[in-house]
């Protein structure tokens, strides 16, 4: 049980070092400059997914079904 115990420690220490080298840069919600920084500086990061966390490639970026039936714009 105490092996256990070990890896778990282990395993969930490298999951959250992995995590913690991602880096990114935190920004208050209303600072739009902060925001469009913290964006351009993600995307290269999200480029090739982060396994760890379960997030897909971004390149390519495939989109398996789109439909105008959930586009919010009214044409007059």
């Amino acid at each position: 049980m105490k092996f256990l115990i070990i890896l778990y420690v282990i395993f969930s220490s490298l999951f959250a070092l992995s995590v913690a080298t991602l880096n990114f840069k935190k920004c208050y919600s209303k600072d739009l400059s902060c925001l469009k920084d913290a964006i351009q500086d993600a995307l290269p990061k999200l480029k090739d997914g982060i396994d760890a966390l379960g997030v897909p490639p971004l390149d390519p970026l495939l989109v398996p079904k789109m439909s105008n039936k959930e586009c919010q714009f009214r044409y007059k």
